[in-house]
């Protein structure tokens, strides 16, 4: 699987956008604490249960999947996620709100449909390239997802989402190019 083309295409895709999503909800909570919103541990603790609103994600396009190609749902969850880490960059506390719950929602609407396109690809070995998958999604989040924060510590956090809107894009060119998969895939 590390050698198909297709395959490895969700497999960063997967990386670099569960790093984007984990580097979002680590480094956050220093954006609410600080100016303009001075918001208490209290509020933002609430804020975060924006999380709730993946499941949304998840169930949308499940019933998507059944009347649209599932590349094409996709790049649209992508490119959701894009503009939901756009309005991150907001000053007004509704619309950054609101962009985390698009951005929340988005991921995992993209998510559900790299790792369903990663298990339906795999006619063979579903179980390894279902693994590597997972392997690759911690991996990015582990990598980008606490590595960002350098980035926010020695910036700001507008170059913090800039780079992060750069992965999201990166993402969004990787399955651009995985438009239609072949039969099957030579284990």
């Amino acid at each position: 699987f590390l050698t198909n083309p297709y395959m490895l295409r969700l497999y960063c895709t997967a990386a670099l956008l569960m790093g984007v999503f984990v580097s979002v909800y680590n480094y956050l909570t220093f954006r609410l604490e600080d100016n303009p919103f001075s918001l208490s541990h209290f509020i933002i603790a609430f804020i975060f249960l924006m999380y709730i609103f993946g499941v949304f994600g998840t169930m949308i396009v499940g019933r998507l999947s059944r009347r649209f190609p599932m590349n094409n749902i996709l790049k649209g969850s992508i490119l959701f996620m894009l503009t939901g880490a756009s309005l991150l960059l907001s000053e007004n506390i509704y619309i950054l709100i609101f962009g985390l719950g698009l951005f929340t929602l988005s991921f995992f609407a993209a998510h559900t449909m790299a790792s369903q396109m990663t298990a339906l690809y795999a006619k063979r070995g579903k179980s390894s390239a279902t693994s590597i998958y997972w392997l690759f999604y911690y991996f990015g989040s582990s990598i980008l997802g606490s590595g960002s924060g350098y980035l926010l510590h020695a910036y700001s956090w507008n170059v913090f989402i800039a780079v992060l809107m750069i992965s999201v894009i990166t993402a969004l060119l990787l399955t651009t190019f995985n438009t239609t998969a072949k039969a099957g895939i030579k284990n």
